[in-house]
């Protein structure tokens, strides 16, 4: 296991559980790189939003 290899727990020949290495740091951020380029970004950055908020807010 110490190698990298994935475990599999068995129960009356049914997968109960893995047991796999954990992500190295760069396969990590990749993975949620592409996922934040799956997203479909509609309308006005949030930061925009909240900043027009404020400053409707303030008057």
């Amino acid at each position: 296991m110490a190698k990298g290899e994935e475990i599999i727990l068995l129960e009356k020949n049914k997968v109960v559980a893995r047991l796999v290495p954990p992500y190295q740091r760069e396969q990590y951020l990749a993975d949620i790189r592409k996922f934040r380029e799956a997203i479909p970004v509609k309308g006005e950055p949030l930061s925009t939003t909240i900043i027009n908020a404020r400053e409707e807010e303030r008057y």
